[in-house]
């Protein structure tokens, strides 16, 4: 989502703010710009001076030593086609991209360099003709609008010919599956020992600090944690199939194996009060008590207390996920295949 910054600035420019980008013409180049969560700010100038390392030292020479700092620039990535910083930014300092964007216009101007924006399809300059914004590859970039439809079709190919490379070593989707599934009941014992672990340690305190108890009860579901890589790792060992159904069976290994491990886990738990009942007997007990709508006082406190767990191990679960599949690697990999017109 564009700050309100460079929302002012896209309406003072003439530039659109979609797709999660702010992007246009600005004094004849093609920029976009990325504004994250945090404190990053990605920036891509839409020219080929990349292609000449001469021209480019030129251009950034305007920039002293002693400036550069100031910029906090992280990343640089320069190509054929464009030129892409990172920034690490607050918000009350953003007019310093706006500064760092006319300061580099003003360089390429100075050495008599040519305004030129070239399409990466047909590799010719874009001039009065009809352009569509395209993400290609994660960058936003302008394409000749008879080139759309090419550029689609080579970007499928490049695609088909990519998951063949990709799982030219691998044994399919159900492989994968299994090996899912295998290191999935390798996390869910792995809850179910510290559900039981836990409980032993509390049964077994001699610490009267209620609050310590009160916190340290819910230590199990930090393994949920762990969920994604776990799983993740048993789908590799076991040579599955990349590609999107991938990413849809560690979700659902995931999910299903946090519920069952937290619920077995739980009920394990129970064995280190020593009531006497089996595991089996336990288990159709708390099954029961989590079910049934017409319980009150304690019983609902001990309902309410199962569901919280459950809650919290869903959560960390998720999160397992979101760390593992929005790493720099992953992006780049998801990012490559893109093909897509925005206007």
């Amino acid at each position: 989502m564009a700050s309100a910054f460079f929302k002012q600035f896209a309406i003072d420019n003439n530039l659109t703010i979609d797709y999660g980008y702010m992007y246009g013409k600005y004094r004849d180049f093609y920029i976009s710009l990325k504004e994250t969560l945090g404190s990053s700010k990605i920036l891509n100038i839409i020219t080929n001076i990349g292609s000449n390392k001469e021209q480019l030292k030129a251009v950034l020479s305007v920039f002293s030593e002693d400036e550069l700092p100031m910029y906090c620039i992280r990343d640089m990535k320069k190509t054929d086609t464009y030129l892409q910083f990172t920034f690490e930014l607050p918000s009350d300092h953003l007019q310093l991209i706006v500064d760092f964007i006319n300061k580099f216009i003003d360089s390429y101007i100075a050495n008599n360099l040519k305004v030129e924006t070239i399409c990466p399809i047909c590799h010719k300059a874009l001039n009065n003709e009809k352009v569509s914004i395209v993400d290609v590859a994660g960058i936003l970039t302008p394409i000749h609008e008879e080139c759309v439809e090419k550029g689609k079709k080579e970007a499928k190919e490049k695609a088909v010919l990519k998951e063949k490379e990709n799982n030219k070593d691998t044994k399919g989707y159900k492989s994968g599956l299994l090996g899912a599934i295998i290191f999935g009941l390798i996390y869910m014992l792995i809850l179910m020992v510290s559900f039981f672990f836990v409980q032993f340690i509390l049964e077994n305190s001699s610490s009267a600090d209620n609050s310590f108890i009160l916190i340290f009860q819910y230590a199990p579901v930090l393994v949920a944690l762990f969920a994604c890589p776990i799983v993740y790792a048993g789908y590799d060992i076991f040579k599955g199939r990349k590609g999107t159904g991938k990413y849809i069976i560690i979700l659902w290994v995931v999910i299903i194996s946090t519920l069952l491990g937290t619920f077995f886990g739980f009920v394990s738990s129970l064995l280190v009060l020593g009531t006497g009942n089996t595991f089996l007997e336990l288990l159709k007990l708390v099954g029961q008590l989590i079910t049934c709508k017409d319980i009150s006082g304690s019983t609902r406190s001990f309902r309410w207390g199962f569901y919280i767990y459950i809650i919290f191990a869903l959560i960390l679960a998720i999160l397992s996920m979101v760390f593992k599949f929005s790493n720099k690697k992953e992006m780049e990999e998801a990012n490559n295949d893109t093909f897509e017109k925005l206007d």
